[in-house]
């Protein structure tokens, strides 16, 4: 399964970077047409310095000066990442069920069935690959990978659309900051779809300005689709926001036939991965399960909820300090080109419709706003154009527009994983050191483990896992009705329950009846419980 995998991956990066770096989909000059077109251009070229781009940037290096400005700039922002093998910072609420995941596939555990999950199969799969041999070295690196891409592909639509390699290098090192800080420590799902994304923005930014001359590469727009969606599911929503305009600029300029023939391609690349993913499914029997959590669940039950305030906070705090309250203005602002309108007002009203999913969302989850980042990243360079024209300082303006947001949105990427570790939740962490060392101590490596508490840190700590896990109190009543009648029936050895937590009746029960109170270790955070 990892195999097949791994090659359409390499399949789709292959193309992908050659579209991006050749003339493989992309036109590396206008193509002549008529002599009315062509003085339009001209006069373009006078007044529009994108049209730079034509003649330049197809001629650049893959290893560029700023490529290597990005790959040095990431690796010092991923050292916030909690995969990171040579740091000991414990992870949050939702990271460390993410790195759970691929400890407990590594001993046996199904995603979805053992431990709930919100990311989509192949996010599981990476998260086994990249934990294999006990280590999350290959899991850093593969984080690393996907952010460094994901500014290189920022960096390369913003030379398209600005034909400045200032402009780009700024926007780009702005957008990895952004995305290492709502990324939150790494390992989510929105980071591994999110390089995926940026490229069917590049693809689509070329298609609506009549810059692809193959039809098939389609084909990778739909492999593209496929693999975000079995990663990440929300972040599908450029695809879904880009098929009325598609449909719009293909009858404009008289291509319906053409239009169905990208369609069936699409349809095409996104089977490929289907079934791929769909014979995994099968194989481990949870092809229905994975949909409820990783798509319906998230997004299809919507409501108040006793956190809303809070999540309404933390979204306005999202939306200014990364930007993009800023990029969104600048969007509404922009006069919009005839060829791109109907795209551009499809993103903007994406971007709108994105945020209250997240907001309104019972599993609020603040590394979803990274699918702001494609919908909105396009408004920034094209924001930039008039600076470029008038020869303006771009640092000053850049920095100016945004209000100095890239500046605080870097402090906080920096410093809000260290206040949380050091002083927020500086008591946990050595309660949660404490026990696990105790559990490493007292267990060999085939007992299990079962913490009732917001994290699995314990878990990741000792290494040991469990055959249950805790049931978000969104999910459908059935769920909860599951978790009673397999709570009665475990035989871990120790059961963990952190002192701020309700538990559940069933659980009450059988701590009562088969497990006893360890008096030897006492902590301020957590009680022990040993089966009799």
């Amino acid at each position: 399964m990892f195999v097949v995998f791994l090659f359409l991956l390499s399949v789709f990066w292959y193309n992908a970077l050659m579209s991006v770096y050749e003339n493989d989909v992309y036109q590396s000059s206008p193509t002549p047409t008529t002599p009315s077109r062509r003085s339009r251009r001209e006069r373009e070229s006078r007044t529009n310095p994108t049209n730079s781009r034509q003649t330049n940037s197809q001629k650049e290096s893959f290893l560029s000066f700023d490529h290597l400005n990005l790959l040095i700039f990431s690796l010092v922002l991923s050292l916030t990442f909690y995969s990171f093998p040579l740091w000991s910072h414990q992870a949050v609420y939702m990271q460390s069920q993410n790195l759970y995941s691929g400890l407990a596939m590594n001993q046996g555990q199904v995603p979805y069935n053992n431990f709930w999950g919100t990311g989509g199969v192949l996010f599981y799969v990476i998260n086994w690959a990249g934990t294999l041999g006990n280590s999350t070295l290959f899991l850093y690196l593969f984080e690393l990978i996907a952010l460094v891409m994901s500014g290189i592909f920022v960096r390369r639509l913003i030379v398209e659309t600005t034909g400045n390699k200032l402009a780009a290098r700024l926007i780009s090192l702005g957008a990895v900051i952004v995305i290492a800080g709502l990324s939150r420590g790494g390992d989510t799902p929105a980071l591994f779809a999110l390089p995926f994304v940026l490229w069917a923005v590049i693809f689509l930014n070329r298609y609506f300005t009549d810059q692809i001359n193959k039809d098939e590469a389609f084909i990778l727009y739909g492999l593209s689709a496929g693999i975000v969606f079995v990663i990440s599911p929300i972040m599908i929503l450029l695809w879904i926001v880009s098929f009325i305009p598609l449909i719009i600029h293909n009858i404009k300029n008289k291509k319906t036939a053409v239009g169905f023939y990208q369609f069936l391609g699409t349809i095409l690349g996104i089977l490929i991965i289907g079934y791929s993913v769909g014979y995994f499914s099968l194989n481990q029997q949870t092809s229905y399960i994975s949909l409820e959590q990783s798509l319906f669940i998230p997004f299809t039950r919507f409501g108040i909820s006793g956190e809303f305030f809070t999540n309404l906070v933390k979204t306005i705090v999202v939306l200014l300090v990364f930007n993009f309250a800023t990029q969104f203005m600048i969007g509404m602002r922009l006069k919009k080109e005839s060829q791109v309108r109907a795209w551009h007002i499809s993103l903007l009203t994406g971007s709108v419709f994105s945020v209250f999913i997240i907001l309104f969302s019972y599993g609020f989850d603040v590394t979803n706003f990274l699918v702001l980042l494609p919908l909105l990243i396009i408004f920034v360079g094209v924001g930039l154009r008039s600076a470029i024209v008038n020869k303006r300082n771009l640092l000053s303006h850049y920095l100016g527009q945004h209000l100095f947001m890239p500046m605080i949105a870097l402090l906080v990427t920096v410093a809000l994983p260290l206040y949380g570790h050091f002083i927020k939740n500086h008591q946990v962490i050595q309660d949660e050191q404490t026990i696990a060392q105790y559990v490493k101590n007292n267990t060999n490596s085939g007992d299990n483990v079962y913490v009732i508490g917001p994290d699995k840190n314990i878990n990741l700590l000792s290494g040991r896992v469990t055959d249950i896990d805790n049931i978000p109190a969104h999910y459908p009543t059935k769920y909860k009705t599951g978790y009673d009648l397999n709570v009665s029936q475990i035989k871990d050895k120790y059961i963990i329950v952190d002192k701020s937590m309700a538990i559940p009746e069933s659980t009450k029960t059988l701590l009562k009846s088969s497990y006893t109170n360890v008096k030897d270790l006492t902590t301020a955070s957590f009680d022990i419980y040993k089966i009799k």
